[in-house]
């Protein structure tokens, strides 16, 4: 698009230079009339002349702006802060990866804006554990993300000392007040008896209260040794892989789970070249974690 404008603008400048020449060499025809004219009729030549001359400039002029205006309007003059907003919102592709973080009550102290600048612009934030604990980080990570213009989203800690059902109602109270962008996580990482069963059942209270579907993060090796045999409804479920082999998207996506959103390849690690000053875990998402993508 960018090359067809410059085209329009070139065309349209040299289409101006043409009329001017045609109608310059048509004056000079008409001032080499026979001498015998009258001086009236030469003054109303060159008034005549004057005129449809002001009418072509006029003319190119409002040509060449247009044609100029259509130019830049193809050119990014927007800051690159707000460009990479823009174009995280604008992206349809899902296997564009896109940086981020998670963030709970153990991360005490981050420098969020270290982290956009370096190019993050998604975070998940712990919501619950259990059914009653609720993390006091939340609410101050959720607003300073949401202000500095990435996308959130929320997840829960599942444990076997409360009942799914329990876990998922103080999960879903603790987020329903807010507007996320990412589907909420089940952060599976501890085996017990009966963890599939509560898992589903974790999942179909969850979407009983809410219309969000749910996904699920675990670790490779947690998924090969206690979900290899699971049931179906799990591996339909949205998975982000937790393999720390540090190199993005290297390593995951090798078993039954058939939505693969998300891979943590990263932790503890101060990575200030990759994601800013930031010393924790390290993933990258694709746009199939987006609510909006459901």
């Amino acid at each position: 698009m960018l090359r067809v404008s410059i085209g329009i603008l070139v065309v349209a400048v040299l289409w101006c230079a043409v009329l001017l020449k045609l109608k310059n060499k048509w004056i000079t025809e008409k001032l080499n009339l026979d001498i015998s004219e009258t001086e009236e009729t030469n003054e109303n030549l060159k008034l005549k002349f004057f005129i449809n001359k002001k009418v072509i400039i006029s003319f190119c002029s409002i040509g060449i702006l247009i044609a100029f205006c259509t130019t830049l309007s193809k050119i990014s003059i927007v800051p690159k802060a707000v460009n990479r907003i823009i174009q995280a919102e604008n992206r349809t592709n899902s296997d564009e990866q896109i940086k981020g973080i998670n963030l709970s009550n153990h991360d005490k102290s981050v420098d969020l804006n270290s982290v956009v600048k370096a190019g993050g612009e998604y975070v998940y934030l712990k919501a619950t554990e259990g059914a009653t604990f609720k993390d006091s980080y939340m609410d101050t990570y959720y607003k300073q993300s949401k202000k500095l213009g990435m996308k959130v989203g929320a997840y829960h800690y599942l444990v076997s000392t409360s009942s799914p059902e329990d876990q998922a109602r103080n999960f879903y109270n603790m987020i329903s007040k807010y507007d996320w962008d990412l589907i909420p996580m089940l952060d599976t990482e501890v085996y017990f008896d009966g963890l599939e069963d509560y898992i589903k059942r974790f999942k179909d209270e969850f979407n009983r209260l809410s219309s969000l579907k749910l996904g699920i993060y675990t670790y490779t090796s947690f998924i090969n040794k206690y979900l290899n045999n699971a049931d179906k409804e799990i591996y339909n479920m949205p998975l982000w892989e937790a393999n720390y082999n540090g190199k993005p998207w290297n390593g995951v996506g090798k078993n039954k789970f058939v939505n693969l959103v998300g891979h943590q390849y990263s932790t503890d690690q101060h990575i200030k070249a990759y994601i800013g000053n930031f010393n924790g875990d390290i993933n990258e998402f694709n746009n199939k974690i987006l609510i909006s993508n459901e």
